[in-house]
């Protein structure tokens, strides 16, 4: 029975455990979606950072491979002209060169300083992380879930696992049997 807008009437409602398994339907989407997220700023990321070391390999190479060459050629052309010493020459040309490298070197840090990791994807996830711990059932009387295992209800859990019963931390010993001597 639905109504002329394709929406169930009010005497049609879901029941508990279709509410149950849309829920659990939903949640699995959510956080397939938040890693799909993640992935994609990750990928966006290395990308940047790929760029950012390619910027500084092709740097070093440029710098290693002109250098060679116009360094002699400004040496030279210096000394002739201006009539100084070859090593004077040389600290001049190897001044120049080392303020192109800081600026290409400090272009090529800025563009590594904007990779970055998934920001949005840890902020989705941590906000779907406070809506699911709201979620968590209560055990009333409690403010913690009630827990399983042998550990948890002492003798009564012991006895279904088939443990033998553990004193509980901090608790006194108990008594020995009767018809036993004690120390």
């Amino acid at each position: 029975m639905v109504d002329l807008n394709g929406a169930p009437k009010a005497d049609e409602r879901a029941s508990l455990g279709q509410l149950v398994g849309s829920l659990a339907e939903n949640v699995s989407t959510l956080v397939r979606d938040e890693i799909a997220l993640a992935k994609a700023e990750i990928n966006e990321s290395a990308k940047r950072g790929a760029t950012g070391g390619g910027l500084l390999g092709v740097t070093v190479g440029l710098l290693a491979l002109i250098a060679l060459l116009v360094t002699f050629a400004a040496v030279y052309g210096l000394s002739d002209g201006t009539g100084l010493p070859l090593w004077a020459s040389f600290l001049i040309v190897a001044g120049v060169y080392l303020v192109i490298a800081a600026i290409v070197g400090y272009a090529g840090y800025r563009q590594l300083q904007k990779a970055q990791g998934p920001q949005r994807a840890n902020e989705a996830m941590n906000e779907t992380k406070q809506i699911l711990t709201g979620l968590k059932p209560k055990v009333p009387g409690s403010e913690t879930p009630a827990a399983s295992g042998p550990a948890a209800s002492g003798p009564a859990a012991a006895a279904e696992t088939g443990a033998a019963p553990t004193a509980a931390v901090g608790a006194a010993p108990s008594a020995p049997p009767s018809g036993t001597a004690g120390p």
